[in-house]
Formats: structure tokens, C-alpha cells, sequence
């Protein structure tokens, strides 16, 4: 492959490069938002096209090229396998995949150009240049949105969930619930810009896998692998924002800031980390130069603590993602009985919710988001999903738990509405 440096891209190059690129089986583009709170970004954006998909990932990492994929919930099965058959979800796919990248698009951080590697990237600067961006992600919904669990269902779990708990069984548990609908979109590529524009997060991914579409807002990290460093980002503690109103929202932030129980679940969750970054990582490397950090996203505060470790020697990179997967926000504490519970509570499967997308570069260092915040549009089946969830501890109010489902999916929901027909 062959790179060229591009100093004035036209405007709307994501819109170009995701509409030139539609005859692709496999597109991806990854995007920081510009988002000055991650200190760990390599790219502003990084995009690939490709056709070939990757049959052996352990036996081809690292590579010659660029890959671009994720792992499902599922792929736990090969990781702390939990002994319990997974129900299907709604829209599957595959617990690993990933596709190598034949085009190639990217900006690193910091840089006031725009790199293309390809076999002829003459012709793709052309062809991106020339591509004009006059259509619309024209959403047409076929019936209204369904909620997997009734609200009462939800908030008995969450009861029985605490049950749990004071048995002993759990500490903590991620519970979710599905959000799903039919309809059909027009351009699906296309739907992925609108649907950052209204939600800019630092570890936005947008891919595309045949027939199926994932729109995903993630604002959290699930591991990054950079050299010799592990790097991961668990999220625990929510809080609505007010943008237009200052008190309000000062008042929701403090709240969160004091909150006992919210601390209490990060800890929970930091600590479920370190343990997995320890079966990697050399003795003693493992450290959290950030607790608690309060981050600000468009709708919501986030308690945001950062888990860092020095990879042993002995231990591949996919052994270490592997060691820490699924992502510990997203199962509880302890890990495989929180799992194994998640799967009796949950009426439906995960499918990609709770899993991972990101990129392989071709040193063999990585940055994978956790799928959360995630619109999944199934062609074919002309079908959107969508889940939310959230931390129940013994100090969890059941009511409080599924309004926090309702926080984390009304931003969605509402433009979903706003550009729907």
C-alpha cells in the first residue's frame, strides 16, 4: 500500500469517504470527536473499506495492515466461559470479526493533514473529492418502539437481582433491557454522522458488516493497547445533564460528584479491572492514576476511572484482551457469577451490547470502546435495537434503575423521532 498525505481535504469527508465507499461489504469509521479528554487517542478519526475478512485473528496478529471489527458479548464463551447456554439476541453477529482494510483513511492526533494509504490513493483522493453529499439518512419506522422487558418486570429483577446480593452470590450486576423497532433506512451510512452530530463522544465507532449497520455513541474505553501499556476506562456513575438549564445541571453534576453509591459501584468495578489487567500485566505495574474522574458528555455526567498496566512479556496482545473481556462495567463483581446471573435475568441476548469495536494496527497495538450507547440496524430484517442498562448494587432503588435506562436511551429515541418520517 502506498500513502499520501492530504493538507485540504474537502468539508464533509466522513459524509465522502462513508458514501463513496456503500459498494464495500465491510466500512468503518472510528472518530475521537475531537474530544480533548482523552489523553490516550491516537487518531482523530481512523476509516477503512475492505473485502476480505479475517479467518484467523490470533494467527495473523499483528498484520501487515489496518484491521477493523469487535468481539460480541458472546465471544465471553471463549474467554470465562460461564457453563450456560447464551440466548440469541435480536440482531447477531458473529462473536469475532474483523475485516483488513484495502483503503485506508485517518488523521492523527494533532496533525493538520489527512493520510489515505491504499494501492492507487492518487484515485481515492479523487474519487473522495468528486463524491458529493446530498442525500439524506431517510428513516422510515413500520411500528412503534417495543421495550424488551415490561418497566415492572425490569424493576422486579432488579429486586431479585438485590436478593442476590445479600446472599452473597453478587456484589454488583449489570442489568439491561432491549429497545428495538422496525423500520428501514435509506442510507444507513449516512445515519452515523447525524447520529454523533447530536451525540459527539470520544469513542464513536461506526461499522458495517454486510447487511447489518452499528451506530455506536460509546463513550467509554474498553482497553487500548499501546507498546508495552494496557490502558482501560471503566464507567460507573451516571448523571442527566441540563444544557439549558445552568442550575439544574450544576446541581445534577454535585450530586453525582457526592454520591456514595455511584463511587461505590466505580470502585467495585476498578477493582474487578485491576484484577483482570493483573492476569496480564507484570506484578506490581498495575496502577489507577485516575478515581472518580467527573467527564462531560452532551446529555450526561460520567464517574470515569483509568486502569494502566505494563503487558508481560509472555502474554500476546490478544491473550490480554482476551483476559479482560467482556468489559467489567458491563458484568459485575464477581465477574463469572455476575454473567451467569445476567443470563437468568435478561430475557433476551446481548448480541454486540457489552462487547467491543475498535482496530488492530498493524504493530499489534489496539483500542477497542465498549459497545454501549449503540443503534444496530439490521437490513435484511429491516429492524433496529438498541439496549441500556445499568450497575444494581444492595443500595439500588428499583425505580431509580429502570429511570436510568430511560436517561441513557430518551436522547436516542427523541432524534430517532426528530428525523424519522
Amino acid at each position: 500500500m502506498k500513502t499520501l498525505r492530504w493538507y485540504s481535504p474537502p468539508e464533509n469527508l466522513r459524509d465522502r469517504f462513508l458514501i463513496a465507499g456503500r459498494s464495500f461489504p465491510y466500512l468503518a469509521w472510528l472518530d475521537s470527536n475531537l474530544d480533548e479528554s482523552d489523553t490516550y487517542g491516537q487518531f482523530e478519526f481512523l476509516a477503512g473499506w475492505g473485502r476480505v475478512v479475517c479467518a484467523d485473528l490470533e494467527a495473523t496478529w499483528p498484520t501487515s495492515q489496518f484491521r477493523f471489527g469487535g468481539f460480541s458479548y458472546p465471544f465471553l464463551n471463549q474467554t470465562e466461559p460461564i457453563g450456560i447456554p447464551l440466548r440469541p439476541a435480536r440482531i447477531d453477529l458473529p462473536e469475532c470479526f474483523f475485516f483488513d482494510a484495502e483503503v485506508l483513511l485517518y488523521q492523527n492526533r494533532g496533525s493538520d493533514y489527512v493520510l489515505i494509504q491504499a494501492a492507487n490513493p492518487e484515485s481515492i483522493q479523487s474519487l473522495l473529492a468528486e463524491t458529493q453529499v446530498s442525500e439524506f439518512p431517510q428513516i422510515q419506522l413500520f411500528s412503534s418502539i417495543h421495550s424488551g422487558i415490561s418497566k415492572d418486570d425490569y424493576e422486579q429483577k432488579v429486586n431479585q437481582l438485590k436478593d442476590l446480593i445479600r446472599e452473597g452470590e453478587v456484589y454488583e450486576a449489570n442489568l439491561s433491557r432491549s429497545i428495538y423497532f422496525e423500520g428501514s433506512c435509506q442510507n444507513p451510512s449516512l445515519l452515523f454522522s447525524s447520529w454523533i452530530a447530536n451525540s459527539p463522544v470520544p469513542f464513536s465507532a461506526f461499522l458495517k458488516w454486510q447487511e447489518v449497520y452499528v451506530f455506536s455513541a460509546s463513550p467509554e474505553r474498553f482497553l487500548a493497547c499501546q507498546g508495552n501499556q494496557l490502558i482501560s476506562q471503566p464507567i460507573k456513575g451516571t448523571a442527566k445533564r441540563f444544557p439549558e438549564d445552568e442550575g439544574a445541571d450544576a446541581a445534577s453534576k454535585e450530586s453525582l460528584q457526592n454520591s456514595e453509591k455511584d463511587k461505590a459501584e466505580n470502585v467495585m468495578i476498578v477493582d474487578l479491572v485491576r484484577n483482570d489487567l493483573n492476569k496480564s500485566c507484570v506484578p506490581g505495574s498495575v496502577r489507577v492514576p485516575e478515581l472518580f474522574g467527573l467527564h462531560r458528555f452532551p446529555w450526561v455526567y460520567h464517574l470515569v476511572s483509568t486502569v494502566t498496566g505494563e503487558l508481560r512479556a509472555d502474554i500476546s496482545r490478544l491473550q490480554a484482551l482476551k483476559n479482560a473481556f467482556p468489559p467489567g462495567s458491563m458484568t459485575g463483581a464477581p465477574k463469572v457469577s455476575a454473567m451467569k446471573i445476567i443470563e437468568t435475568l435478561e430475557p433476551e441476548g446481548r448480541g454486540l451490547f457489552a462487547g467491543c469495536l475498535g482496530y488492530i494496527a498493524p504493530n499489534g497495538d489496539f483500542d477497542f470502546n465498549v459497545v454501549i450507547r449503540t443503534l444496530i440496524y439490521d437490513h435484511s430484517k429491516q429492524l433496529f435495537s438498541y439496549h441500556a442498562g445499568g450497575a444494581v448494587t444492595i443500595d439500588s432503588e428499583a425505580e431509580a434503575e429502570y429511570q436510568e435506562t430511560i436517561h441513557k436511551s430518551a436522547n436516542l429515541l427523541s432524534w430517532l423521532q426528530q428525523i424519522s418520517e
